[in-house]
């Protein structure tokens, strides 16, 4: 199923709870696409005017409305809620796509951003054991183990977090998927492969969190 940010099956931020803002005012959404309000809060198809805050959210946090990945530009497609056991929020995450892309896109090499702000303490080995535990549900034997040295040196870079703190993946092709914690570049994984298989772990057809991975992608 396509979705884009101006489809009909796009993400519609009343359900999740995200506001647009571009610098004093707030625009709640009434069921409008996250792509046409965007649009409106950064002055529609005009330029970006420096100086003016423009952001998207979700929960009462904040995304930036738009991140550079290499020489690409990546717009905000979609937001999402992770929930623990229904009640306790887990982390609310952005991803980024370039224009044009759809739903259907985005495990294909292409340049993406998922951007995660977590609401709870975790350990960094934590990520790491989880990210596992998943991949051996889903992958056959062969291709994890095509991918183990490399998932092994992902995981090694993973730090503790506190409330508050984020991590984004961001792919670039021909470069690889490089790990950022709070702004800071940790490593960088090369493979279109390994791409595909981690950003499975939210956006593929066996997610981590079924309800997480149709918010971000619109489909709900």
């Amino acid at each position: 199923m396509s979705a884009s940010p101006n489809s009909a099956a796009s993400l519609r931020l009343r359900r999740t709870g995200v506001r647009l803002r571009a610098k004093n005012v707030s625009l709640r959404a009434r069921g409008v696409p996250i792509g046409l309000l965007l649009l409106l809060a950064i002055g529609s198809l005009g330029p970006l005017h420096p100086g003016i805050a423009r952001a998207a959210e979700i929960e009462d946090i904040s995304f930036p409305a738009q991140v550079q990945a290499g020489p690409h530009r990546l717009a905000v497609f979609g937001l999402g809620l992770l929930r623990y056991r229904v009640l306790f929020r887990g982390y609310v995450g952005a991803l980024y796509l370039p224009p044009g892309a759809s739903a259907d896109d985005v495990l294909e090499d292409i340049p993406k951003a998922l951007e995660l702000h977590y609401f709870w303490d975790i350990e960094g080995r934590f990520f790491g054991e989880k990210a596992d535990e998943l991949l051996e549900e889903t992958l056959a034997p062969q291709r994890l183990e095509s991918l183990r040295e490399r998932l092994d040196r992902l995981h090694s870079l993973y730090r503790d977090v506190e409330a508050g703190d984020r991590y984004r993946l961001t792919y670039l092709p021909g470069r690889g998927t490089t790990l950022t914690y709070n702004g800071e570049a940790l490593g960088t994984i090369p493979g279109a492969d390994f791409a595909r298989a981690y950003f499975g772990i939210w956006l593929g057809p066996e997610p981590l969190n079924e309800s997480f991975r149709d918010q971000i992608l619109g489909r709900r």
